[in-house]
């Protein structure tokens, strides 16, 4: 969809490709979209659908087996596409920063938290360790962390989940980042921390005027934070809109199945909605749009490789050929069908 000029991030065209066994395997395509300052967006989909990918060829961390084979990313004045990996270690961790799946697994567990945040001020600014590590403890205030001068001392396997997301997010926002990407912040949490997190991520973005990238699989954390929404399924992008047009106006069948899988407080369900049969494997991509053979819809015409985008009201595109029998779509009696 069209970027405006005050556009901070802004992908065009991307595919992504791994290095495999059996040769190169394409992973992304065709994704295009952008974030503006202060804006929260909202990429959902299953597993498998490309979304931690798309991050991490924003961060330049695809890693040596993976690649970019087409389009580019633009970040503010800079196409990152075409910097240097010097340059890239620059802007990641200053201008740019990510909270990544799994905070147990991403701190390091020989080295005390407090550091591991004063570690990326030292990096970045040029600050000296023990100014650093006054400002550590300041972070660890700010995101919400009691006697944070105390916690500074803690190793990893002292700290909760919470805790250690908490750091987390201390350590992605040590350089008031412009753009922050947070990669299911809230996976493997309770209830009540998950709340606490997406408050906190919400709340500095409102203090910071920070750019939000949020992904996640959990419809039910969009609607409450994200502004915009881009829905992807095994490698494309299928749908992106406001977050209110979205919720309540879902025009592709798989976003409109997966608005029907979210449990709801107010109905008695015996057995939960589910989209029947499983992602593809991205060596198996068919022609054409990739969820028609799990698609209630889905017709000859659905195989057209030539399948793209469709502007069907303004900020909001969909990929899907069949828009009429989409838009009337009954989710219910597709589901209760069982596909």
């Amino acid at each position: 969809m069209a970027s405006g000029a005050n556009t901070l991030l802004d992908i065009r065209d991307l595919s992504v490709s791994f290095a495999g066994l059996r040769g190169s395997v394409t992973v992304l395509h065709d994704i295009a979209f952008s974030v503006k300052p202060g804006e929260i967006v909202g990429i959902v989909g299953e597993s498998g659908s490309g979304k931690s990918v798309t991050s991490l060829a924003i961060m330049g961390l695809l890693g040596a087996q993976g690649s970019i084979e087409s389009g580019s990313i633009r970040f503010g004045d800079e196409v990152l596409t075409e910097l240097s990996p010097a340059r890239m270690r620059e802007k990641r961790g200053r201008d740019m920063a990510m909270i990544f799946q799994e905070p147990g697994t991403s701190l390091n567990p020989i080295l005390q938290v407090g550091f591991q945040i004063a570690e990326v001020l030292v990096e970045h600014t040029g600050a000296d360790l023990q100014s650093a590590q006054r400002r550590a403890i300041e972070l660890m205030a700010q995101v919400g962390i009691p006697a944070p001068e105390k916690r500074a001392r803690d190793y990893p396997h002292q700290l909760s989940g919470g805790m250690k997301q908490r750091i987390m997010i201390a350590m992605a926002l040590a350089c008031r980042p412009k753009l922050l990407i947070a990669d299911e912040p809230t996976t493997a949490l309770d209830v009540t921390i998950q709340a606490q997190i997406l408050k906190l991520i919400v709340d500095l973005r409102d203090e910071l005027d920070m750019a939000v990238l949020l992904i996640t699989h959990d419809m039910g954390v969009v609607a409450e934070t994200a502004d915009r929404v881009v829905v992807m399924y095994a490698g494309q992008i299928v749908e992106q809109s406001t977050a209110e047009r979205l919720f309540t106006r879902p025009t592709h069948p798989y976003t409109k199945l997966l608005l029907r899988s979210i449990p709801s407080a107010h109905e008695k369900q015996e057995v939960l909605p589910v989209i029947e049969g499983t992602t593809p494997s991205p060596s198996d991509h068919q022609p054409g749009c990739r969820f028609a053979p799990r698609c209630p819809i889905a017709a000859d015409m659905c195989r057209d490789p030539s399948l793209s985008l469709v502007a069907v009201a303004p900020d909001h595109a969909v990929r899907c050929c069949r828009l009429d029998a989409a838009r009337e779509l009954d989710v219910t009696r597709a589901v209760e069908a069982g596909l």
